[in-house]
């Protein structure tokens, strides 16, 4: 495991899971060349959206997927406001 910036640019396909909700949402990413990364969703925007469905504390996940990888992220576990890798995906399910 690992921190992860609020700031981190994901994968394409990304989906927040929280309480009972499920939220898939597609990141149409973009160039950002004055900043040398890509334009898109961040975990503080998975976050806004989650707040945006109801939530209110406890545990999210995010899945970040794109073809052959992806990374898998939680938010709230330690009750520190801080976001956490921990795990990676490969390859088609």
């Amino acid at each position: 495991m690992e921190k992860i910036d609020k700031n981190t640019t994901l994968w394409e396909d990304v989906k927040i899971i929280f309480d009972d909700k499920y939220i898939n949402l597609f990141n149409d990413l973009e160039p950002n060349y004055a900043n040398n990364c890509m334009k898109g969703l961040t975990l503080e925007d998975c976050l806004n959206k989650a707040k945006d469905n109801g939530y209110t504390g406890g545990t999210i996940l995010v899945l970040s997927e794109s073809y052959m990888t992806g990374d898998v992220y939680r938010y709230g576990n330690y009750n520190d406001g801080e976001w956490w890798r921990i795990g990676s995906l490969v390859g088609f399910a």
